[in-house]
């Protein structure tokens, strides 16, 4: 049985896309500064370099919410 309601469900949300933009910004922050980018080149479709592993940050919060909204499921051996 859920037991999350639904201004729950738009907390989750909202606290979901808060945290994945926080952490998909400091990830791209910190690829710049390691200097994790992809260069252009013939085959790429980009023309100045770009940054790579904004979503491992995407990933985290989405993972994070997840557990989260898990907590509140409450499991029963009823049929």
């Amino acid at each position: 049985m859920n037991v999350l309601t639904v201004s729950g469900h738009v907390y989750l949300f909202d606290l979901t896309a808060g945290l994945s933009s926080v952490l998909v910004f400091s990830a791209l922050r910190l690829a710049r500064r390691l200097g994790m980018e992809d260069l252009p080149g013939e085959r790429q479709s980009h023309t100045r370099p770009t940054p790579t592993g904004a979503g491992l940050g995407m990933m985290l919060a989405v993972m994070l919410a997840s557990g989260l909204a898990a907590s509140f499921v409450q499991v029963t051996n009823e049929w």
